[in-house]
């Protein structure tokens, strides 16, 4: 059971706090964020903060416990789950400036409680600091970061990586035979791009949302307890609205009382791949993490008691979204259609919001797909 931490952090405006704040600075793109993984980067960094640094994630992180054991209690439990994930491959790590020796202390929490370990790096060689950091990144989830020497900096003292892959198999898989180029709309006059639009008959959980005039739909992934939540707008020019009703919800009561019919459905959707990185610095800071960025106190991190700052934060998101699942049902049961028995027929055909949940509702990655 996730404790009342995990469900106040992860699961809270967080997540959709920092989509939006991506989105804005990503426009017009197919984004994908993981609230579990930047959360967890912010709470090892927290384990060696202290004063106003510790206050101000503490803040951002919604942390109203002064229990060290019972935080990294949290995330060690949750982190546990995928250490030896096929489906969700999840890394973060630290990397320090030569010059500043690490507390021992802290290197002995983040290897035993958060699975990874802090590094000192010369980050004036930014092609050997780039590949150094790019092989633990492929060790973990197979995929390097696109670009990473061009964005580092000589300058840097602390970065923070956030990698996350994402990979499932559907409960009830999409039919191949079914998958066909069709309009996926664009915007409100109608302008349309043409993708491979998938589509799937079965029962799956639905609710109509009034408040954001959305249709939701929740689609489970096979032998892990995950599931994809997909809002879509009825106009093709709504996924503001959706995004920001969507920050002020409580996303397991959301959809335990909100996405709970269960319906025949005829379900289409674009087949996609998204990968997204990019540095999280700026959107933090509008989120209010600034204390970090200045000169951070970091008293539990290092052997000396100086100064430092968090130069960049770089997150990684990959997630492929295709036909695989289960073997399709018989003809005779969820592929029958009748007068009688008829699919209510539901469309991802314009820019919708979507989010992997564990087995409690909490949002483990979430994203916009767009088209682009």
């Amino acid at each position: 059971m996730i404790s009342s931490l995990t469900i106040a952090t992860f699961q809270g405006s967080f997540g959709s706090s920092l989509l939006k704040e991506v989105i804005q600075t990503k426009s017009a793109k197919n984004i994908a964020v993981s609230p579990l993984a930047v959360e967890t980067c912010l709470a090892m960094i927290r384990m060696g903060a202290e004063g106003e640094t510790a206050q101000n994630l503490d803040q951002v992180l919604n942390n109203t416990s002064k229990d060290f054991s019972f935080i990294i209690d949290t995330y060690h439990n949750e982190l546990k789950k995928y250490t030896s994930s096929n489906v969700l491959k999840l890394a973060n790590k630290m990397y320090v400036i030569n010059k500043h020796p690490i507390n021992k202390d802290f290197e002995a929490i983040l290897s035993s409680q958060f699975f990874t370990n802090v590094e000192n790096i010369d980050f004036k060689k930014t092609k050997e600091t780039a590949e150094t950091i790019n092989h633990w990144v492929d060790s973990k989830t197979g995929n390097a970061i696109a670009d990473l020497e061009e964005n580092l900096k000589p300058t840097t003292d602390l970065l923070l990586v956030s990698t996350v892959n994402f990979n499932g198999k559907w409960k009830t898989e999409f039919n191949e035979k079914w998958t066909k180029p069709d309009k996926f709309y664009i915007d409100e006059n109608d302008n349309y791009i043409m993708l491979p639009m998938m589509k799937v008959r079965s029962y799956f959980r639905y609710g109509r949302q009034s408040a954001m005039n959305a249709g939701a739909i929740l689609l489970p992934y096979q032998d892990s307890g995950l599931s994809m939540l997909i809002v879509v707008p009825f106009r093709a020019d709504g996924l503001d609205k959706v995004l920001n009703t969507m920050k002020s919800l409580d996303m397991p009561s959301f959809v335990a009382n909100s996405v709970f019919q269960r319906k025949r459905i005829e379900f289409r959707m674009p087949k996609f791949k998204v990968e997204f990185s990019g540095n999280l610095s700026e959107s933090l800071k509008k989120m209010g993490l600034t204390k970090i960025f200045e000169s951070g106190d970091f008293g539990q991190m290092l052997a000396s008691s100086e100064p430092l700052a968090v130069t960049e934060i770089i997150h990684q998101t990959t997630i492929e979204v295709g036909e695989a699942g289960n073997p399709a049902p018989p003809a005779s049961t969820a592929d029958h259609y009748s007068r009688n028995n008829p699919f209510f027929r539901f469309s991802a055909d314009g820019p919708f919001y979507y989010a992997i949940l564990n087995k409690d509702f909490v949002p483990l990655i979430e994203g916009v797909f767009v088209g682009k």
